[in-house]
């Protein structure tokens, strides 16, 4: 759980929650690349609320995904990625990118056609 979410101050504004989901998966993407779990309430628990993230082996992490896994760990909600920022710069090809474009490009046509074919 994302350290935003610990505060207990009924006052203060509701905290972005689709921003603690972003740290919510980066505790879980650092668990997958580290091939371990996070011992809960552990010093290292702690340690990666407050953005000290230690990669047990960052040899065998490229620098890519450390830097990913730190933006999504960052301590201040604003500084995590938004899910539009890590579909589009982190998790899709750019051919992936390319097949969704044509498969929306398809289906404007299709309806076009059946616009036309009403018209007729």
């Amino acid at each position: 759980m994302a350290q935003e979410l610990f505060n207990n101050d009924t006052e203060a504004p509701l905290p972005d929650l689709r921003k603690a989901d972003i740290f919510s998966l980066g505790i879980l993407t650092f668990e997958l690349v580290e091939r371990r779990r996070v011992k809960s309430n552990g010093q290292e628990w702690h340690d990666l609320r407050e953005g000290k993230i230690n990669f047990t082996n960052p040899d065998s992490v490229s620098q890519e995904m450390q830097n990913l896994v730190r933006s999504m760990l960052s301590p201040k909600p604003e500084d995590r990625p938004t899910t539009s920022t890590l579909l589009d710069t982190h998790l899709i090809s750019d051919q992936e990118k390319e097949i969704r474009m044509c498969r929306s490009i398809i289906k404007a046509l299709l309806s076009l056609r059946k616009t036309e074919q009403n018209r007729v």
